[in-house]
């Protein structure tokens, strides 16, 4: 439901750092789309999904670079959800993968998958849980704020998103950091030359266990969007609403 993101596209100097780590990626998600400005009525959809996926770590100058290669991945979508994630998408994802450029255990730039297809979109949104970052030297009841971009341009079109993420440290797990945050943002994306414009709002929560340098042990983010759909063929908006669940889980 939320867009997705732009990578990074060259790595070079690239060390092995570290074994294959196996994660499971879960997604939950709900929309309402409110059809009135075209005479119909309030449509709604869902979609329920795993996804399997192994995470590499290698040192890169300035960083850390993250290997995650989609092993496999399975969704059930209803609605309108179901007319983009088609079955033929969803089978496509496996093998897909992402780098992702990590400074300080947060993703740098904007990663995208190695093919465009709306059934990664689930991976996407888990790379904030996997890499959230960490305010070095932190202490129990500590607090800080972190600011996010997610501008990105595709075949579809361009996006652009700032988000506000207030994190604090709860507890200690070993050597991780039990964070939690409350998240703000906006996003504005633009398709078809203009034709279509969507304007977004969301507010979160997320809560981690990670190291300094990541990636998260686990991590779950339970987001709420109030989005304005504005298209030349429709003289009225469309408010869109709707709710994401992202949850990842290290596998032994």
């Amino acid at each position: 439901m939320l867009a997705g993101l732009m990578m990074l596209a060259s790595i070079t100097a690239v060390t092995p750092q570290q074994g294959p780590l196996r994660y499971k990626i879960d997604l939950k998600t709900t929309q309402e789309v409110d059809l009135s400005a075209m005479g119909g009525p309030k449509q709604a959809s869902d979609m329920t999904a795993s996804a399997w996926v192994t995470v590499t770590m290698s040192d890169t100058a300035g960083g850390k670079l993250a290997h995650i290669v989609v092993d496999s991945l399975a969704a059930t979508p209803t609605g309108m959800m179901a007319q983009q994630m088609t079955e033929e998408s969803i089978a496509e994802a496996k093998g897909a993968f992402f780098h992702v450029y990590v400074v300080n255990g947060k993703v740098s730039g904007t990663p995208k998958p190695s093919i465009e297809n709306p059934a990664l979109g689930m991976v996407q949104q888990s790379l904030s849980l996997l890499f959230p970052g960490h305010k070095m030297g932190a202490k129990i009841g500590d607090t800080w704020s972190d600011t996010t971009k997610s501008d990105a341009t595709t075949d579809a079109g361009t996006q652009t998103g700032t988000s506000v993420t207030e994190w604090k440290v709860l507890s200690m797990d070993g050597d991780g950091y039990v964070m939690s945050g409350e998240s703000k943002g906006t996003m504005n994306a633009t398709q078809g030359g203009g034709d279509l414009n969507i304007a977004t709002k969301m507010t979160g929560s997320q809560k981690v266990t990670t190291s300094a340098v990541g990636p998260s042990k686990m991590g779950e983010t339970n987001m709420q969007i109030d989005a304005t759909v504005i298209t030349s063929q429709v003289p009225d908006p469309i408010p869109v609403t709707g709710t994401t669940m992202v949850m990842i889980t290290m596998l032994p």
